[in-house]
């Protein structure tokens, strides 16, 4: 398992965080299908902190930005913490990193009051959801149409309660 730390990032890590989204292409043409554009990381970033409760984290291992999530708290629902968006650089990815962020970001919502984390999963990444679920995640129910820049796409809400 590779060692990381977490650091919570502001509007001046955007050009860091560009560079990993290009690293991270392939997630992007998955969900999207298209390749990533220049301009993601700055809208991701806008509409995450546009939020009251909205941050943005990077995962670092050895000082080098290796990961990127994005979580915004009471939101979409009084008590819970939306995890918005995770990507990890390819070269980094099954290397035991996503353990230490589920526990970050259970830690930060424990400390934030916050008791159900929630996600949504693009049911095209089956790898996504597979994570998630050996993580504790449970699918709601709940799935959301919406439409991508070259496909439409179905959410599948999946969400953990944790003990307080």
């Amino acid at each position: 398992m590779k060692v990381v730390s977490f650091k919570k990032l502001t509007v001046n890590d955007i050009a860091k965080v560009r560079e990993l989204f290009f690293a991270c292409n392939d997630y992007f043409q998955l969900i999207d299908g298209v390749t990533v554009c220049g301009c993601r990381a700055g809208v991701e970033f806008e509409l995450t902190l546009a939020k009251p409760h909205g941050r943005v984290y990077g995962i670092y291992h050895k000082e080098i930005l290796v990961g990127v999530f994005f979580i915004i708290g009471n939101y979409p629902k009084e008590g819970q913490l939306n995890v918005s968006l995770l990507l990890v650089h390819p070269e980094y990815r099954s290397s035991g990193i996503g353990v230490e962020v589920v526990r970050f970001i259970e830690d930060k919502a424990v400390e934030l009051g916050l008791y159900t984390l929630i996600i949504g999963v693009d049911e095209i990444n089956k790898r996504a959801i597979q994570f998630w679920k050996s993580h504790g995640f449970q699918e709601t129910g709940e799935q959301k149409l919406y439409h991508h820049v070259m496909r439409a796409g179905n959410i599948l809400y999946l969400e953990k309660v944790l003990a307080d």
